[in-house]
């Protein structure tokens, strides 16, 4: 088994539990069009089904990786957000796509668009369900996971909201980027 950490400079990493060796498995592209172009490079990581899952500081797109030879399998776009946290469970992963801003330069959260969780099976690599709303409160900053339910904290309000069993974030279709396998 090995460990992967992602990082805003536009690298994932695999790490070696046994010899502590980090290489890199995936580097993003630095230019715009190009498979995985991200501003900020990924910035969250988790793993389902024998793939690597990240997502992305401009939070345009999740993409699943080959943890053995860094080759993207998938990418699925996402819009209206400020970023996302993923937790994956023995079933899904579920997504945590927080409030979008106004602005382009600062961060002054969106009533039009709300916070909200989605789920995706990790098999197909597609959206199941709709998404549950949140909110447009700009303090969805934590969050976690079980196979049937999720928990979001606000900072904001002092709150964590329960997301009950699996079944309730509903049916919305997923988009691939056209090319991606």
């Amino acid at each position: 088994m090995s460990v992967t950490s992602a990082e805003p400079l536009g690298r994932l990493w695999k790490i070696d539990p046994k010899t502590m060796r980090a290489t890199v498995l995936l580097q993003t592209p630095a230019a715009p069009g190009q498979p995985l172009y991200s501003s900020g490079g990924p910035t969250g990581v988790t793993t389902a089904a024998g793939a690597v899952w990240l997502s992305f500081l401009n939070a345009t797109e999740i993409a699943r990786v080959d943890p053995a030879t860094g080759a993207l399998e998938q990418q699925l776009l996402v819009t209206k957000t400020e970023g996302t946290i993923m937790q994956a469970s023995a079933s899904q992963i579920w997504v945590l796509f927080q409030t979008g801003s106004s602005s382009g330069y600062l961060y002054l959260p969106d009533r039009s668009q709300p916070g909200r969780v989605g789920r995706i099976d990790p098999r197909t690599g597609a959206f199941t369900g709709r998404d549950v709303e949140l909110g447009s409160s700009g303090g969805y900053d934590a969050f976690a996971a079980s196979a049937a339910m999720a928990w979001v904290g606000d900072f904001t309000n002092s709150t964590v909201t329960a997301i009950g069993k699996s079944g309730t974030a509903g049916d919305r279709g997923a988009r691939n980027r056209p090319g991606a396998s």
